[in-house]
C-alpha cells in the first residue's frame, strides 16, 4: 500500500469515527495490494456496531467529501459488527479476504 492510500484511508477513518467512534475502518483491495492504477477506486469496509439505511448513506456523503477532497473515488461496503463476525456473510469468501490481506486504519 502507497503512503498516500495510507494516510487518505486515516483520514477517512477520523471523519467516520467522529459520528460512529466504534467504527472499523479496513481498507482492501487493489490499492491495498499495491496493484491499482492512477484510475483505480479506493475499496473501504465499514463494520459498526449498528447499521441501518441512514447511517449506510451518511458513511457513502463521508467517503465521497474524503475522496473528493483528495481527487480519489471511494467505494464503501458496510456491515453490521454481528452480520460482519457472525452472519452468513461471515463466512464468504469476500469477508475472508478482507479480514485476511486488509488494512485496518
Amino acid at each position: 500500500m502507497q503512503e498516500k492510500d495510507y494516510i487518505i484511508l486515516r483520514e477517512l477513518a477520523a471523519s467516520i469515527r467522529e459520528k460512529y467512534p466504534d467504527a472499523e475502518v479496513i481498507g482492501f483491495g487493489s490499492r491495498v495490494r499495491g496493484n491499482a492504477s492512477e484510475f483505480s477506486d479506493f475499496d473501504i469496509c465499514i463494520v459498526l456496531k449498528y447499521l441501518d439505511e441512514n447511517i449506510d448513506k451518511d458513511i457513502m456523503n463521508i467517503a465521497w467529501e474524503t475522496g473528493f477532497k483528495n481527487d480519489i473515488v471511494i467505494s464503501t461496503i458496510t456491515y453490521s459488527k454481528d452480520d460482519f463476525e457472525n452472519g452468513p456473510v461471515s463466512c464468504s469468501p469476500f469477508v475472508k479476504s478482507i479480514r485476511q490481506s486488509g488494512v485496518a486504519a
